[in-house]
């Protein structure tokens, strides 16, 4: 998106021109205004043009607000008010964002943990200016940190090995990249995952010659290579798995056994769950469920063969709801599991699969649904690793609140309002959190982008008018909502309930100051999962690349304390200590 910071001075040699006809105080306005755009010149120059850490969206939008400008003391004023806070804070966190990520590469390549290469990709990588502020910060303070230590945890490993005595013995015949393991910027070269298994597969090879077992793990290595030949099993893989069964096995007859028994049997339940999930993707290529999260081939490799069979499972159960199921308390329920799996919101998928058990054991439920809980269980538990579990952990309420405000000043403007309205209230909150998610879901599975977003609004006045005149939904088919073009009482027949059958997708546009509507329109629908499932909310003002930083970083952690807050009786606050919710 082009910068025309010449356009900035066009604006202020026009107001030179014209300055006869102003007043003195229009000219004292002026010159106020003259001096802003010299101001946020200087700030373009140096968040986006040297420092790179603005977007060239963002940096766009600032633009634009210049350009329009008015000669007024109200305008004039909040724009100063954000040049002396806001923008100076900017400003410097800028410099120290680009200063902390030049640091942490230069360390990682001064120590040959990477290379000058991989160093510079990082690099082009955070300058990207597709990418928000929020996004890099977020790269650099919570990303690359664990990337740094990874890396560094290889690279040590490597030079570990180099130094085994044993490793002097090794030949090609025993590790076929053994060149590149010696040689030391061409393993860096190397992706991450390809470092640490190579590193497995010459410690692997190292193992074996010391106690005697080559032919084992020939043997072992032979029937690996021919399941990753048929896409049973990641490449980038076998050594550290091989690795783990070596240590597993100490004996070398308990090592045959396994070689000549075992490993043919898992090798034949890979290519099952290999064949179940060509079968699902074959599926998906035509329509992928809503919200759910399809994997590649090489990321579906990626899991652990317990999480591969959890995800099959699941993704065949969300190809056959293709209808919306009965209006039973558990069938509401089921829908918000599912959600709050594909949002990966572990705490809210382990209590309402907690709800789900108990409405079970009162005997509100059927078989079908202890299979389904089971297996949505098994999910949580494959896919809810310890780290996730440990993520960012919120002890007193003291650190909750503070964790809480940090990221409720990552909310768009635009939509902090609605989220302020929806802060005490658990329902509502996860609603509006649905309902942002579902944009970016559409948007990662390519049936929303910019030009359809904008098309979409442009129809959705008549669209919304008419729904609204007749009160009526389809079942099928798109619903196109925009807030602010109906009456006040006239929205909430305009968009979807969701207790007539209706499956399939609402988008509600949001434009700005018009947050209320949708906040009424909750009132009756937040604890309504199919409508969480299927709405999209889509706020006119907020771009897609901040509701996605908001979806992916801030809203997992306002759900997460609001519920501690609760269990403490306690009330979210932006200011001061909480206040009790008696």
């Amino acid at each position: 998106m082009p910068i025309h910071t010449d356009q900035l001075s066009d604006i202020q040699e026009r107001d030179t021109l014209a300055e006869q006809e102003y007043t003195p105080e229009k000219e004292t306005l002026a010159q106020r205004r003259s001096n802003l755009i010299q101001y946020f010149r200087g700030f373009i120059a140096e968040t986006f043009d040297k420092l790179h850490v603005a977007s060239a969206e963002e940096t766009e939008r600032l633009h634009q607000g210049l350009l329009h400008i008015g000669l007024t003391e109200d305008e004039i004023t909040q724009w100063e008010e954000y040049r002396d806070t806001i923008a100076e804070r900017q400003k410097e966190s800028a410099h120290q964002l680009s200063g902390q990520l030049h640091a942490q590469l230069d360390r990682a390549h001064a120590e040959h943990i990477i290379t000058r290469e991989s160093k510079q990709r990082w690099l082009d990588r955070f300058t990207d200016p597709s990418l928000g502020y929020k996004a890099k910060e977020y790269f650099v303070q919570h990303q690359m940190p664990s990337y740094l230590a990874s890396w560094e945890k290889v690279a040590k490993k490597r030079v570990k090995l180099l130094n085994d005595p044993k490793f002097t013995s090794l030949t090609k015949t025993d590790v076929s990249d053994l060149d590149t393991f010696q040689k030391g910027k061409d393993f860096l070269d190397l992706h991450y995952e390809k470092r640490a298994d190579l590193n497995a597969r010459v410690e692997a090879a190292i193992t074996s010659k010391a106690r005697g077992i080559e032919h084992l793990h020939g043997r072992a290595k032979s029937l690996l290579e021919t399941a990753a030949a048929a896409g049973a099993v990641n490449r980038d893989r076998l050594g550290r798995w091989l690795l783990d069964k070596l240590k597993k096995f100490p004996s070398a007859m308990a090592l045959q056994d396994f070689v000549e028994h075992q490993l043919p049997e898992y090798i034949k339940t890979w290519i099952k769950i290999r064949t179940e999930y060509d079968w699902v993707e074959a599926k998906m290529k035509e329509s992928v469920p809503q919200g759910f999260n399809r994997l590649t081939p090489e990321k579906f490799l990626l899991l652990s063969y317990p999480q591969r069979k959890s995800y099959v499972e699941q993704a065949k159960q969300r190809l056959n709801l293709t209808e919306a199921p009965s209006p039973r308390e558990m069938e509401n329920i089921k829908l918000g599991i599912r959600h709050a799996l594909d949002t990966k919101d572990w705490e809210e998928a382990d209590s309402l699969l907690k709800k789900a058990r108990t409405l079970f054991d009162q005997g509100k439920g059927v078989d079908k649904d202890r299979f389904e809980l089971d297996s949505m269980q098994r999910y949580l538990t494959e896919f809810r690793t310890k780290e996730e579990k440990e993520k960012h952990p919120m002890n007193s309420a003291r650190e909750t609140l503070e964790q809480m405000r940090v990221a409720f000043s990552q909310i768009p403007k635009p939509l902090q309002p609605l989220y302020l309205a929806a802060m005490n209230d658990p329902d509502k909150l996860g609603a509006v959190a649905a309902c942002t998610y579902n944009r970016v879901w559409c948007r990662e599975h390519g049936y929303l982008n910019d030009e359809r977003e904008k098309e979409l609004e442009q129809d959705a006045t008549v669209s919304t008018q008419t729904l609204a005149r007749e009160g009526k939904h389809r079942k099928k088919g798109l619903d196109n909502v925009k807030l602010g073009v109906v009456a006040d009482k006239q929205h909430d027949p305009a968009v979807r309930r969701y207790d007539e059958g209706e499956w399939a997708p609402t988008i509600i546009h949001m434009p700005p100051d018009t947050y209320q509507h949708f906040d009424t329109i909750l009132e009756s629908r937040k604890n309504n999962h199919a409508f969480r499932y299927w709405t999209t909310l889509i706020p006119t003002n907020v771009t897609y690349e901040e509701q996605q930083h908001l979806v992916k970083n801030v809203n997992w952690v306002l759900k997460s304390g609001i519920r501690k807050l609760k269990e403490q009786g306690l009330m979210f606050t932006l200011t001061g200590n909480p206040p009790s919710l008696n």
